[in-house]
């Protein structure tokens, strides 16, 4: 059982990265599986802070593509697993997504959006936005996501 740090209303000053560890503490997550990407790190790195209190579990694994398939072994094992990526980590780690996705498994992913600057501004929507719209469509090869995003771009 996972000991959750934050019980009652409390107020905190906390970066995106930050509340995604806590809410993943709050959801009473066991176990995070995943691999230093920018600007990903910084879930993994407050995650790996509150260990220590939660008696939860981390493993930082090879690849993104070991981290996927890892979270869902983790999930079939019966704990509370997820993982984080971002850029061309999303991309690296499909198959595990769409493996979970036909098999019915509650995947949860945090994919971080990378902010690139371009002069061009076809070039900013198109390389800015990649991870948020195929999440919009949720669409890749046969398989449906369910994504939410706390803001669209």
């Amino acid at each position: 059982m996972v000991n959750k740090l934050i019980k009652e209303d409390t107020k905190m000053f906390l970066t995106g990265n930050e509340v995604l560890a806590y809410a993943a503490n709050s959801a009473e997550a066991d176990f995070m599986y995943g691999y230093p990407i920018t600007p990903q790190n910084e879930i993994m790195h407050t995650w790996c802070k509150l260990l220590q209190k939660t008696e939860a579990g981390f493993l930082q694994t090879e690849d993104e593509i070991s981290a996927g398939f890892s979270t869902i072994g983790g999930i079939l094992a019966g704990k509370r697993a997820f993982t984080a990526t971002a850029g061309p980590g999303n991309v690296i780690m499909q198959d595990a997504q769409s493996m979970a996705e036909m098999m019915r498994i509650p995947f949860v992913c945090a994919v971080m959006q990378r902010r690139t600057f371009h002069r061009n501004s076809y070039l900013r929507s198109t390389r800015n936005s990649f991870d948020l719209l195929r999440r919009k469509w949720r669409r890749f090869q046969n398989c449906l996501f369910n994504s939410r995003s706390p803001r669209l771009v």
